[in-house]
């Protein structure tokens, strides 16, 4: 018998598969313990597996912003030629006399000749080696970003430090809403908002719009 929640924990087991490659693997296998554990009650209701989200997304949060921010510094080895060494010779011939040096795998997918070009199978056989290459690209990338885990070690704590800070506005916001009758479920509304953002399969909450929002709620509650 399926999980009467089954597609929101399909989900989340997708976000967890794919947390960034430099997380450490405590968090993963606390990330999958907390699924399991879904998975097994079936009585669980979709706002226990959202806070189950929002809780892997927050221990997430530092890691998958300091390998952004540091994959942006290594050298990432090109997706076009991982995928093309994952597929056969033939195909890969058929391909690169297909696109310049300048060009990318994406760009001859996206031509509209190309369904023209590439039979239903290498379509196929294409679109699988350009999935394999970005999980394998991300692998590599976090290798390197490993060889500078002095770097890597300052930027988790960076975002880890953010993360508070966002907590604490937030936090403050909520507070507001004990000022003020008129605007209170308003606020309570936008602080859930902004909670459900750290979840794993939504965007995170950012500094600089909580920091606004604080502002415009003081001088709106004050006023």
């Amino acid at each position: 018998m399926s999980h009467p929640h089954q597609f929101l924990l399909k989900e989340l087991q997708i976000e967890i598969n794919n947390l960034t490659p430099t997380a450490p693997q405590e968090i993963k296998e606390e990330a999958q313990d907390i699924l399991n554990n879904l998975k097994q009650n079936e009585e669980v209701g979709e706002q226990e597996i959202h806070e189950a989200m929002v809780e892997i997304g927050k221990k997430s949060y530092p890691h998958r912003h300091a390998f952004e921010d540091m994959k942006e510094e290594v050298e990432a080895e090109s997706l076009t030629d991982i995928a093309l060494d994952q597929i056969d010779d033939k195909l890969r011939e058929k391909i690169k006399q297909k696109i310049n040096e300048d060009q990318t795998i994406h760009a001859l997918i996206e031509k509209p000749e190309f369904e023209d070009e590439f039979n239903a199978q290498e379509n196929i056989k294409i679109e699988k080696a350009i999935i394999d290459a970005k999980s394998e690209q991300k692998q590599r990338l976090a290798e390197k970003i490993k060889q500078q885990e002095s770097k890597y070690t300052e930027l988790v704590e960076k975002y880890q430090n953010q993360r508070k800070k966002i907590e604490d506005v937030i936090n403050q916001i909520e507070q507001l809403a004990k000022e003020s009758e008129k605007w209170a479920q308003e606020i309570k509304d936008e602080v859930a908002n902004y909670r459900e953002g750290w979840s794993v399969v939504e965007n995170d909450p950012q500094i600089e719009e909580v920091e606004k929002k604080l502002e415009y709620w003081q001088a709106k509650v004050r006023d």
